[in-house]
């Protein structure tokens, strides 16, 4: 015979379940990024904005602290090179791009970048390669295109440029990006030989 009324078997019952509900899994809350990097993206907005402004000395430090929180901070790199880039230091500037490439290989704006400070140094082959890479990488990526078509243009491959400025035209969101190759096209045009 069974001894045990219903009031014993009750608690029993509800702190089994309370045990059983508590050694489940709980899944762990997202893990929040260490204060360091939070603190090293908001140097790298704060010098973004910065550098939209023409302020690129105050840009420039901002993206230091950034890189000097979070040293594999590729972004900042990027930013940074940009920065350098507007303010005609192309070395620094490709140093920094090329820096943003070696912590990540596939940062295709990276690889534009770079092929442009290399179009202002008028090393034409290196910003080609740059480009080149930059549309293996995100063939849909209408800027790359825009810059290797006004590359090969400078070069005087008029062909080349005329398909990457139509192919920039054709992936292109930005109007003013839009417009500045319909422009090049035209004045290929009028130069003639397309």
């Amino acid at each position: 015979m069974n001894t045990s009324s219903p009031s014993t078997i009750i608690p029993f019952v509800l702190l089994t379940v309370v045990l059983l509900v508590g050694c489940q899994r709980q899944p762990a809350p997202a893990p929040s990024p260490p204060p360091a990097v939070e603190a090293a993206e908001q140097h790298n907005e704060l010098g973004i904005a910065l550098a939209k402004e023409g302020r690129h000395e105050e840009a420039i430090s901002e993206f230091n602290q950034a890189i000097e929180l979070d040293p594999n901070y590729a972004l900042a790199y990027n930013n940074r090179g940009i920065a350098y880039r507007l303010k005609g230091e192309y070395d620094r500037a490709i140093a920094d791009y090329s820096k943003a490439i070696e912590l990540d290989p596939n940062y295709a704006r990276a690889y534009v970048n770079r092929g442009i400070a290399y179009r202002f140094k008028g090393e034409y082959d290196q910003a080609i390669a740059d480009f080149n890479r930059a549309i293996e990488l995100d063939p849909s990526h209408a800027n790359a295109y825009y810059r290797r078509g006004i590359t090969y243009k400078a070069l005087g491959q008029k062909a080349e440029a005329v398909a990457d400025l139509e192919r920039c035209i054709k992936l292109s969101q930005t109007p003013s990006l839009t417009e500045a190759a319909i422009q090049e096209i035209e004045a290929l045009q009028t130069q003639g030989g397309i």
